[in-house]
């Protein structure tokens, strides 16, 4: 009978040498069980809060928009330019990340690159979707669809989550598609909380339920590049 000593099936996701990269492996573990519980519950917390800050806008920014005065071509303008707009700016959040900038002010950050440009997307995002939702109603249609775009183009770094998900899934015996299970949990079950939240509370639901998913993925972020540093001995010396 054949036995198969080791195999190992390895996809590398490059965008140029050197740059970041997550090699996704069918493997043994590398971690040691306590490590790789606490690698993969990030991971799930990560797929989880990326999915659910995206429900609210996606499912029912139509109705909002509406409700502040727009017709609904102007809705539907709205929406195609910002789909086309966060779909052209993912390259360039991706570029930004492959260039390392905290690894410029200190060495031991060079792992945490994608973290920090993630986070800056968010926030930024959630500044200019709070600017929306305050002075829409007072703006004129090209003034709403200039900061919609905006919003867009913030947006459309988070993205990256998703190689944190695989970096963190990286090497353990779950792997990626368990950790990414999780964003569609909270896609199918926050389509239902958010429906009802908006009955009940009305349209402020479709601001309040991103600015608290997205706050509990800021925090998640910062905890995955904790865990995504190595040790002070694995960090190469600067040039």
């Amino acid at each position: 009978m054949k036995t198969l000593e080791h195999e190992t099936k390895s996809i590398e996701l490059r965008s140029r040498t050197g740059s970041h990269h997550v090699d996704l492996e069918v493997d043994e573990s590398d971690f040691g069980d306590d490590e790789e519980k606490e690698r993969l519950k990030v991971a799930k917390l990560l797929a989880f809060a990326s999915s659910a800050g995206t429900v609210a806008w996606n499912k029912f920014s139509q109705i909002w928009l509406l409700s502040v005065g727009l017709s609904p071509t102007q809705a539907g303008v709205l929406k195609s330019v910002g789909l086309l707009a966060k779909t052209g700016a993912q390259p360039m959040w991706a570029a930004i990340a492959d260039m390392e900038i905290p690894a410029r002010f200190n060495p031991n950050l060079r792992t945490t690159s994608m973290h920090a440009t993630a986070v800056i997307s968010i926030v930024l995002s959630l500044v200019l979707l709070e600017a929306l939702r305050r002075y829409a109603a007072e703006l004129t249609f090209m003034s709403i669809l200039f900061l919609r775009t905006s919003w867009a183009v913030a947006n459309a770094g988070t993205p990256i989550v998703d190689a944190m998900v695989a970096q963190l899934s990286h090497r353990t015996r779950e792997g990626y598609g368990r950790q990414r299970l999780w964003g569609s949990v909270a896609w199918g079950g926050l389509t239902l909380a958010v429906g009802a939240l908006i009955d009940a509370f009305g349209t402020s639901a479709i601001f309040a339920v991103p600015l608290l998913a997205r706050s509990a993925l800021v925090a998640s972020i910062v905890y995955a590049a904790a865990l995504a540093r190595p040790p002070a001995a694995d960090v190469p010396d600067s040039p």
